[in-house]
């Protein structure tokens, strides 16, 4: 090969690895649109529904972010905000990136005021498979359960869900100790 075929074998070989990130790129990008919307139907049509127990709670997170987690491989966070009598009024999905998602708790704390709620209940996921809440984890949850009780509003739970696993953050002693300290 002469100078002139490398360059131009350089050049086609650099101009099929952009086509393909950028297909990738473009497939991803509908997959993901998918899934968002699936879980947007899903979170719609769930007004009404009653969350009485951890179960039933866990179940509804898992509904929401099973697609999110083994599909895509992301964080989401998902918030339920509840009537007195535990039916669902509105359900809110983040969706963030492979290691966090963000959901200021002032946002939660104005939603659900917005909506009249009278309890709320957390989950995300991790991509990772692991239900161990970070610290961040923790401090969201400490932030989120202040401003909701400043509304006289209770946070039920805030939930780690991987599957069949799933890690209460409320329950923790770093939850329990941070709380102290705020």
């Amino acid at each position: 090969m002469d100078g002139g075929s490398v360059g131009l074998f350089f050049i086609l070989a650099v101009v099929a690895i952009i086509w393909w990130f950028y297909n990738e790129s473009v497939r991803h990008r509908k997959h993901r649109e998918k899934v968002q919307q699936d879980v947007a139907l899903i979170a719609a049509n769930s007004s009404g529904l009653t969350i009485d127990n951890r179960k039933r709670a866990v179940d509804y997170m898992w509904t929401i972010l099973e697609p999110v987690h083994t599909v895509l491989g992301i964080e989401a966070l998902v918030v339920v905000y509840l009537s007195r009598d535990n039916a669902i009024i509105y359900t809110d999905v983040r969706f963030g990136d492979s290691t966090s998602v963000s959901f200021p708790p002032s946002e939660i704390e104005s939603d659900a005021v917005n909506h009249q709620a009278k309890k709320v209940v957390l989950g995300h996921n991790h991509p990772g498979n692991h239900t161990v809440p970070s610290d961040n984890d923790v401090h969201h949850c400490v932030s989120v359960y202040e401003s909701l009780t400043s509304q006289d509003i209770q946070l039920i739970d805030d939930l780690v869900v991987c599957g069949q696993q799933l890690r209460s953050i409320m329950n923790t002693h770093r939850f329990k100790n941070m709380l102290k300290e705020y």
